[in-house]
């Protein structure tokens, strides 16, 4: 996935905030896994902001597809949740749109695998 360079890093942890799969150099707190867990399943609506890995972001919740989008000034998350883990991906503000595709499609393609 971040070979095509629409994803800088990305992450796969369980629903339970184990990490199960990350790119090289990637270092992402529990915490923060857990604060991604915790807004992607709460029934809040709207935006709000979260401070992950140094950055806060401000997203908005696409209840639609079960995903959370955050922009800071610099960088662009993507997180979706799946039956069984969450997906997230990291990625440049100038290619947003490609970076939300990834992560759905390889959402997709473990929970269709039963992960």
């Amino acid at each position: 996935m971040s070979m095509t360079g629409k994803v800088n890093h990305a992450f796969v942890a369980s629903i339970e905030g184990k990490i199960l799969a990350k790119t090289s150099g990637l270092m992402i707190p529990a915490d923060d896994v857990t604060t991604l867990i915790c807004s992607l399943t709460s029934n809040y609506s709207g935006s709000v902001k979260l401070s992950l890995m140094t950055f806060t972001y401000t997203c908005f919740k696409d209840d639609l597809n079960s995903a959370l989008i955050g922009k800071a000034e610099n960088s662009i998350f993507v997180a979706r949740l799946g039956s069984q883990n969450v997906v997230v991906g990291f990625t440049d503000p100038c290619t947003p749109g490609s970076c939300i595709r990834e992560i759905q499609e390889l959402s997709t393609a473990l929970s269709q695998r039963g992960l």
